[in-house]
């Protein structure tokens, strides 16, 4: 939060209203602590200190472009999402607003990325005239991740999923970070056993009950 030339504390948000009143304004992309958008043909950026940068004046049309989920089955261990990108008379440049790393074989106009996470991922495109355009893509299909075992062992059990990610450290003296666990469910003379593998090194008699194994004698 930073104060403007009279001494009033301005929020990123209370920037923002204020900018979607003025006349003419084309949309605004709000990247971590910045602000940027086009208004009366020229772009502008609002940095972190609240520092407003103008570029010069912008010329040609906007990037077309698209970000779509590139494999729709469920409970997937990753995700690709595809992106693309183009301008008439151009090139542009498509750039992740969430950090993610491109694939190998990724090209400036066409880009792949692998996600684990279930959320939005946002993209920028952006032609070589300097114009930009924002897309997102909602990722739904990937495999869960629950806060505890006992949630993801119930939603297993319920048949709401087959396969499930877990939160948790690697060692009780390690510091804390997220470790992800694909766990199946299977019942072996009554007790509960968890395994990356519902079959591996238990039996060839599994049946599968359900979404969840069950050893038969």
């Amino acid at each position: 939060m930073e104060k403007d030339k009279i001494g009033q504390e301005l929020t990123k948000e209370e920037i923002e209203n204020s900018l979607k009143e003025l006349e003419g304004l084309e949309e605004i992309d709000i990247v971590g602590s910045t602000i940027d958008g086009e208004y009366k043909d020229f772009s502008f950026e609002i940095d972190e200190e609240n520092r407003v940068s103008v570029s010069e004046k912008i010329r040609g049309e906007k990037p077309e472009g698209e970000a779509i989920v590139a494999n729709l089955t469920n409970e997937l261990d990753v995700v690709p999402i595809s992106v693309w990108g183009k301008l008439n008379g151009g090139t542009v440049t498509i750039e992740s607003l969430d950090g993610l790393i491109e694939d190998e074989n990724s090209t400036d106009s066409n880009k792949t990325y692998n996600v684990t996470e279930n959320k939005t991922y946002t993209f920028r495109i952006i032609g070589n005239n300097g114009r930009k355009i924002k897309r997102t893509v909602k990722v739904t299909n990937a495999v869960p991740l629950r806060e505890d075992l006992l949630t993801a062992i119930k939603e297993i059990n319920d048949n709401v999923v087959t396969k499930v990610q877990i939160k948790g450290k690697v060692s009780s003296e390690a510091e804390y970070e997220i470790v992800k666990y694909s766990l199946h469910v299977i019942y072996h003379e009554g007790d509960l056993v968890l395994g990356s593998d519902a079959s591996k090194g238990i039996s060839s008699n599994l049946v599968l009950e359900g979404n969840t194994w069950i050893l038969r004698k």
